[in-house]
């Protein structure tokens, strides 16, 4: 297929298209739909919630229904300070969220 990506444990998350590879052609079939470096591949024929599991069937000889979360910049990672909060709408999965003002010459990193 020529996608370069790594295991982000529900999904799959793109590094990068080979050259003259399926995708590659794909985006340039498809202008405004195209695979580019930070989105997740969240399904593939119906099989999501697992990397693994995804890439497996990505590897298989069939036709592939891929499900693509596009973002168009890197995701927070835990701990990450947010400034915009819309960017929270891109995670898949939150578990906490804090939002707060730290008092003048408090840090995050004393946050217990």
């Amino acid at each position: 297929l020529g996608i370069n990506a790594s295991s982000a444990g529900s999904y799959l998350s793109v590094h990068g298209i080979d050259a003259d590879s399926p995708v590659y052609t794909w985006n340039q079939q498809n202008p405004g739909h195209e695979i580019v470096p930070n989105d997740q591949i969240v399904e593939v024929n119906g099989v999501r919630g697992d990397a693994t599991s995804i890439l497996d069937q990505m590897q298989r000889p069939q036709r592939l229904d891929i499900k693509v979360l596009p973002v168009k910049q890197p995701l927070p990672k835990s701990g990450d300070r947010v400034e915009d909060l819309s960017k929270l709408s891109t995670l898949s999965d939150v578990d906490v969220v804090v939002l707060a003002e730290l008092p003048e010459g408090e840090s995050y990193s004393n946050i217990k």
